[in-house]
């Protein structure tokens, strides 16, 4: 949510008057998490800004760290094999535990 709020331009999610606030502390842990997964950066103001990475990642309909991977295995040649890998790794846990396999 704080990805794709960045990427449509929202500056501080903090302030944003949510239905229901998720609380300061959940925004600040996800702005971390995005910062040190590149999709943010801090020092150019009072709130982390959204970086080419992370405009990348907030157009992917996936978590940011299977976003990340997506973005990143273009570079490295490698798209259809992690395509496959974050496709096997958000399959529900209980689908694979059904008794006729």
């Amino acid at each position: 949510m704080v990805l794709l709020m960045k990427s449509m331009g929202i500056a501080n999610v903090t302030n944003f008057p949510y239905p229901t606030h998720p609380g300061e502390e959940q925004l600040r842990a996800g702005e971390g998490l995005l910062t040190m997964l590149g999709a943010l950066e801090t020092g150019k103001g009072p709130s982390p800004t959204i970086t080419a990475l992370g405009k990348t990642m907030a157009h992917l309909p996936v978590s940011p760290r299977f976003g990340k991977m997506i973005a990143l295995s273009f570079t490295h040649g490698v798209a259809e094999f992690v395509i496959a890998l974050v496709a096997a790794l958000t399959v529900q846990v209980n689908q694979w535990s059904n008794n006729s396999i």
